[in-house]
């Protein structure tokens, strides 16, 4: 079972014996067989992934993962930019177990596809864009910690299944929909890692302002996911500083540094 925003393969074997069926509505079936190298392989050829492994979303986890959410699976969310694909909760399951998610993160998943395809975030320019803007999953609330969602030490590199999977699952679906695909759509002049995934949770035990979704305007008791764009990560270490000035100091020189997106300058 597979969902993509290209048309489906023809009804043919190819060279490693696996055999694709007729596409059958509301999202396409393709049947193969194989060893799990030989899917990964299929589906690499197709376009259907981002070039790591995935789990081959057969019928069973797709169903699994439909019934960790109360949507009806053929509830159209939209259409995905830039190749507007139609976004359907069933094809966002999809992508989710090809993503290698658990069923207790597809909500997050949904609501991260959700905030995409609002006007407002502009997801087809971001796609385009040569700057290279990726999508950020910020997620807050006690979900964070049901879910295991890392926001401490490391937060933005590897180790935590939740940041990596949910983070995926929302690009492989803007790849797989929206035709996000480099050489194609996706424009990037370099692209970051951030284009495989970016998703963290907000820290706030450790934060001294109030947390993120109530300055949005949300409960305090709320579970919610923001997205915003971003572009690569610029890391600022400060381990000489004695003064809280002097901290100040050397925030404000990083966030001018030549040599991020967010900075031009004139001889």
């Amino acid at each position: 079972m597979v969902e993509s925003g290209q048309p489906g393969p023809e009804d043919s074997t190819d060279e490693r014996g696996l055999t694709p069926a007729a596409a059958a509505t509301p999202a396409s079936r393709v049947q193969v067989s194989g060893s799990i190298s030989e899917i990964n392989d299929y589906f690499h050829d197709q376009g259907w992934t981002d070039g790591l492994p995935i789990i081959p979303p057969t019928e069973d986890l797709v169903l699994a993962m439909l019934e960790a959410c109360p949507d009806p699976s053929s509830q159209r969310l939209g259409r995905m930019p830039p190749l507007d694909g139609t976004v359907t909760v069933e094809k966002v399951a999809v992508n989710a177990v090809m993503a290698g998610c658990k069923p207790d993160y597809f909500p997050v998943v949904l609501a991260a596809v959700k905030a995409v395809l609002q006007p407002q975030f502009n997801v087809g320019s971001i796609t385009t864009t040569t700057g290279g803007a990726a999508p950020v999953v910020i997620v807050s609330g006690t979900i964070t910690q049901t879910l295991g969602i890392n926001s401490g030490t490391a937060v933005f590199g590897s180790g935590h299944r939740a940041n990596a999977t949910i983070g995926r699952a929302l690009r492989l679906t803007m790849r797989n929909l929206g035709g996000a695909v480099a050489d194609t759509m996706e424009k990037s002049t370099h692209g970051w890692p951030g284009k495989y995934t970016m998703c963290f949770a907000e820290n706030q035990e450790r934060n001294p302002w109030e947390p993120l979704h109530v300055e949005l305007g949300y409960r305090r008791d709320a579970n919610t996911v923001t997205v915003v764009a971003s572009r690569g990560i610029h890391t600022l270490v400060e381990s000489s500083q004695e003064t809280g000035q002097g901290v100040l100091e050397t925030l404000v020189g990083s966030m001018t540094a030549m040599g991020i997106s967010g900075y031009y300058f004139q001889a």
